[in-house]
């Protein structure tokens, strides 16, 4: 499970997000095993789920029958969705059940815009994260970080770090 840090703000790219902490939660873990169960389902899957605030309960708001776009802070908290993909459908094992759960910190943008630009209340998460190990960065993958891949990943920092300055003042609620 995570909880959502930080969204798009160019709205050409809304709906994605761009910075996840991965948090330990049986409770929903535990409802949404029971949820896909219970109709049958095997596969991968992408919930979207709130917390409602009134009554304390999780909400379902959808659910994907596919990886989301973000799908990589299960890797930064220690999962490999790939790697049981490949043991379920080419070496046809069987599979364990496994649940991450260390609280790991992932982002698609720079630290700095994270802390910048995360509501006030998740920064004490935030913190917390970076002190159990730092951000995974998704493009940030060491044995692939040649010069070439590095001047790659900075310019693609330099537009989203743009982007959110740009995009600021139209976000409500800041």
């Amino acid at each position: 499970a995570g909880q959502v840090v930080l969204t798009e703000y160019d709205p050409r790219e809304g709906g994605n997000n761009n910075a996840i902490v991965s948090i330990h939660d049986p409770a929903l873990t535990d409802s949404v095993r029971r949820l896909l169960d219970g109709v049958g389902y095997t596969g991968l899957a992408n919930l979207a789920v709130m917390l409602d605030r009134r009554t304390g309960e999780n909400k379902i708001l959808e659910v994907n029958l596919r990886l989301g776009a973000t799908s990589y802070y299960t890797r930064a908290a220690g999962g490999n969705v790939t790697e049981h993909v490949v043991s379920d459908l080419v070496e046809h094992a069987e599979l364990a059940d496994t649940v991450t759960t260390a609280e790991r910190l992932w982002v698609n943008v720079q630290y700095l815009v994270v802390l910048r630009f995360a509501p006030r209340a998740l920064r004490p998460l935030l913190r917390a994260a970076k002190k159990r190990g730092g951000p995974v960065h998704t493009l940030r993958y060491r044995p692939d970080m040649t010069w070439r891949r590095r001047l790659i990943v900075a310019r693609e920092d330099l537009r989203r770090s743009r982007n959110y300055v740009r995009y600021a003042g139209t976000r409500l609620n800041r």
